[in-house]
Protein backbone atom coordinates (compact mmCIF):
# COMPACT_ATOMS: atom_id res chain seq x y z
CA UNK A 1 0.00 0.00 0.00
CA UNK A 2 2.67 2.24 0.78
CA UNK A 3 5.00 1.09 -2.00
CA UNK A 4 7.66 0.81 0.98
CA UNK A 5 9.69 -2.66 1.35
CA UNK A 6 7.65 -5.05 3.84
CA UNK A 7 9.50 -6.38 6.52
CA UNK A 8 10.21 -10.03 4.73
CA UNK A 9 11.97 -7.46 2.25
CA UNK A 10 14.07 -6.06 4.85
CA UNK A 11 14.99 -9.50 6.65
CA UNK A 12 16.22 -10.65 3.38
CA UNK A 13 18.07 -7.66 2.23
CA UNK A 14 19.97 -8.02 5.95
CA UNK A 15 23.35 -9.28 4.78
CA UNK A 16 24.02 -6.90 2.63
CA UNK A 17 22.89 -3.96 4.50
CA UNK A 18 25.47 -5.02 7.28
CA UNK A 19 28.24 -5.73 4.73
CA UNK A 20 27.61 -2.12 3.09
CA UNK A 21 27.57 -0.50 6.74
CA UNK A 22 30.63 -2.40 7.71
CA UNK A 23 32.61 -1.47 4.62
CA UNK A 24 31.39 2.16 5.21
CA UNK A 25 31.26 4.01 8.64
CA UNK A 26 31.84 0.68 10.94
CA UNK A 27 28.60 1.54 12.34
CA UNK A 28 24.89 0.69 12.03
CA UNK A 29 21.36 2.44 13.28
CA UNK A 30 18.13 1.14 13.13
CA UNK A 31 15.01 3.40 14.07
CA UNK A 32 11.27 2.39 14.60
CA UNK A 33 8.58 5.11 14.17
CA UNK A 34 5.51 3.93 15.43
CA UNK A 35 2.43 5.84 14.92
CA UNK A 36 0.66 7.05 17.96
CA UNK A 37 -3.05 6.84 18.78
CA UNK A 38 -3.41 4.51 15.38
CA UNK A 39 -5.66 1.89 16.88
CA UNK A 40 -8.16 5.02 18.06
CA UNK A 41 -7.71 6.59 14.13
CA UNK A 42 -8.99 2.98 13.29
CA UNK A 43 -11.71 2.75 15.42
CA UNK A 44 -12.80 6.26 14.78
CA UNK A 45 -12.99 7.21 11.63
CA UNK A 46 -12.36 3.42 9.72
CA UNK A 47 -10.12 1.93 7.96
CA UNK A 48 -9.84 3.88 5.11
CA UNK A 49 -8.98 6.43 7.35
CA UNK A 50 -6.12 4.73 8.99
CA UNK A 51 -4.85 3.94 5.57
CA UNK A 52 -4.33 7.59 4.62
CA UNK A 53 -2.79 7.99 7.78
CA UNK A 54 -0.10 5.46 6.71
CA UNK A 55 0.58 7.32 3.23
CA UNK A 56 0.68 10.13 5.08
CA UNK A 57 3.29 8.88 7.41
CA UNK A 58 5.32 6.92 4.74
CA UNK A 59 5.60 9.59 2.50
CA UNK A 60 7.11 12.05 5.23
CA UNK A 61 9.66 9.49 6.10
CA UNK A 62 10.49 8.48 2.55
CA UNK A 63 10.84 12.42 1.64
CA UNK A 64 13.30 12.72 4.89
CA UNK A 65 15.07 9.74 5.60
CA UNK A 66 18.51 9.95 4.71
CA UNK A 67 20.38 9.17 1.16
CA UNK A 68 21.62 5.23 0.98
CA UNK A 69 19.13 4.64 4.06
CA UNK A 70 16.67 2.00 4.08
CA UNK A 71 12.86 2.58 4.86
CA UNK A 72 10.22 -0.06 5.07
CA UNK A 73 6.72 -0.51 6.63
CA UNK A 74 7.57 -3.09 9.10
CA UNK A 75 4.19 -4.28 10.10
CA UNK A 76 1.23 -2.13 11.13
CA UNK A 77 1.48 0.98 11.87
CA UNK A 78 5.32 0.46 12.01
CA UNK A 79 8.21 2.06 10.05
CA UNK A 80 11.66 0.65 10.05
CA UNK A 81 14.47 2.80 9.22
CA UNK A 82 18.28 1.04 8.70
CA UNK A 83 20.87 3.62 8.42
CA UNK A 84 24.64 3.61 8.00
CA UNK A 85 25.55 6.59 10.84
CA UNK A 86 28.79 7.71 12.81
CA UNK A 87 27.36 8.00 16.49
CA UNK A 88 24.32 7.75 18.32
CA UNK A 89 24.12 11.82 17.61
CA UNK A 90 23.63 11.57 13.68
CA UNK A 91 20.89 8.68 14.55
CA UNK A 92 19.16 10.96 17.29
CA UNK A 93 19.42 14.09 14.50
CA UNK A 94 17.61 11.86 11.58
CA UNK A 95 15.18 10.40 13.84
CA UNK A 96 14.39 14.11 15.30
CA UNK A 97 13.96 14.85 11.64
CA UNK A 98 12.16 12.07 10.98
CA UNK A 99 9.43 12.56 13.59
CA UNK A 100 9.30 16.33 13.17
CA UNK A 101 8.36 15.77 9.48
CA UNK A 102 5.53 13.30 10.31
CA UNK A 103 4.11 15.67 13.10
CA UNK A 104 4.52 18.23 10.08
CA UNK A 105 2.63 17.29 7.40
CA UNK A 106 0.51 13.92 8.51
CA UNK A 107 -2.43 14.27 10.65
CA UNK A 108 -0.42 12.08 13.47
CA UNK A 109 2.56 11.84 15.61
CA UNK A 110 5.05 9.18 15.58
CA UNK A 111 6.75 7.82 19.06
CA UNK A 112 10.45 6.65 17.64
CA UNK A 113 13.01 3.89 19.25
CA UNK A 114 16.23 3.71 18.03
CA UNK A 115 19.38 1.80 18.61
CA UNK A 116 23.19 1.57 17.14
CA UNK A 117 26.13 0.04 17.42
CA UNK A 118 29.50 -0.20 16.30
CA UNK A 119 29.75 -3.69 13.79
CA UNK A 120 32.72 -5.14 13.20
CA UNK A 121 33.12 -8.42 11.49
CA UNK A 122 34.35 -12.33 12.63
CA UNK A 123 34.26 -15.65 11.64
CA UNK A 124 34.95 -17.16 14.82
CA UNK A 125 32.94 -19.33 17.19
CA UNK A 126 31.82 -16.20 19.46
CA UNK A 127 30.22 -14.12 15.98
CA UNK A 128 26.69 -13.81 16.00
CA UNK A 129 24.61 -14.46 12.72
CA UNK A 130 22.99 -12.36 10.88
CA UNK A 131 19.73 -13.22 12.04
CA UNK A 132 20.83 -12.81 15.60
CA UNK A 133 22.37 -9.48 15.11
CA UNK A 134 19.03 -8.15 13.40
CA UNK A 135 17.13 -9.57 16.11
CA UNK A 136 18.92 -8.21 18.86
CA UNK A 137 19.01 -4.24 16.94
CA UNK A 138 14.90 -4.50 16.74
CA UNK A 139 14.50 -5.97 20.24
CA UNK A 140 16.42 -3.10 21.62
CA UNK A 141 14.53 -1.09 19.63
CA UNK A 142 11.72 -2.00 20.43
CA UNK A 143 12.63 -1.43 24.16
CA UNK A 144 12.62 2.26 22.89
CA UNK A 145 9.63 2.72 21.47
CA UNK A 146 7.97 1.37 24.71
CA UNK A 147 10.00 4.25 26.52
CA UNK A 148 9.33 6.95 23.87
CA UNK A 149 5.55 6.22 24.32
CA UNK A 150 5.29 5.86 28.51
CA UNK A 151 7.43 9.32 27.91
CA UNK A 152 4.44 10.93 26.62
CA UNK A 153 4.46 9.86 22.69
CA UNK A 154 5.69 12.09 20.00
CA UNK A 155 9.31 11.65 21.56
CA UNK A 156 12.66 10.32 20.27
CA UNK A 157 14.51 7.40 22.55
CA UNK A 158 17.96 6.38 21.66
CA UNK A 159 20.44 3.88 22.95
CA UNK A 160 24.05 2.62 21.70
CA UNK A 161 25.23 -0.41 22.22
CA UNK A 162 28.27 -2.65 22.78
CA UNK A 163 30.12 -3.34 19.68
CA UNK A 164 28.51 -6.21 17.90
CA UNK A 165 30.66 -9.16 16.68
CA UNK A 166 29.11 -10.43 13.30
CA UNK A 167 29.60 -13.52 11.22
CA UNK A 168 29.59 -11.88 7.81
CA UNK A 169 29.60 -15.48 6.60
CA UNK A 170 26.18 -15.96 7.70
CA UNK A 171 23.42 -15.14 5.70
CA UNK A 172 19.90 -14.33 6.83
CA UNK A 173 17.34 -17.39 7.35
CA UNK A 174 15.49 -15.91 4.09
CA UNK A 175 18.14 -16.01 2.06
CA UNK A 176 17.19 -18.71 0.10
CA UNK A 177 14.44 -16.09 -1.30
CA UNK A 178 17.09 -13.64 -1.94
CA UNK A 179 17.42 -11.45 -4.97
CA UNK A 180 20.45 -11.71 -7.04
CA UNK A 181 23.01 -10.33 -5.10
CA UNK A 182 24.47 -6.30 -6.22
CA UNK A 183 28.17 -6.50 -7.32
CA UNK A 184 30.90 -5.30 -4.88
CA UNK A 185 31.79 -2.65 -6.62
CA UNK A 186 28.37 -1.09 -5.83
CA UNK A 187 27.68 2.04 -3.62
CA UNK A 188 25.85 2.28 -0.67
CA UNK A 189 23.10 3.86 -2.21
CA UNK A 190 22.61 1.22 -5.35
CA UNK A 191 23.32 -1.70 -2.52
CA UNK A 192 20.14 0.09 -0.57
CA UNK A 193 18.30 1.06 -3.28
CA UNK A 194 17.85 -2.02 -5.74
CA UNK A 195 14.45 -3.16 -4.32
CA UNK A 196 12.83 -6.22 -6.07
CA UNK A 197 9.12 -5.09 -6.92
CA UNK A 198 7.86 -8.45 -5.05
CA UNK A 199 9.36 -7.01 -1.84
CA UNK A 200 6.76 -4.36 -1.83
CA UNK A 201 5.13 -3.81 1.88
CA UNK A 202 2.57 -6.21 2.13
CA UNK A 203 2.39 -7.28 5.88
CA UNK A 204 1.57 -6.53 8.34
CA UNK A 205 2.07 -7.26 12.58
CA UNK A 206 -0.21 -5.96 15.69
CA UNK A 207 1.50 -2.64 16.83
CA UNK A 208 1.18 -0.28 19.89
CA UNK A 209 -1.01 2.75 20.01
Amino acid sequence: MTGLLNRRGFLIRASQLLSAARSSTGWIGILLLDVDHFKRINDEYGHLAGDGVLLSAAAAIREHAPVGSEVCRYGGEEFLLFHVVRDQEELWRCAERLRAAVAATAPVTVSVGGVCAPLMSSRNGSAHSTDDVIGNLLGRADECVYRAKESGRDTTVIDTIDPIVWNDGTLSSHAAEDPPASPPSASLYEVFYQRPADLVEMETRPGRS
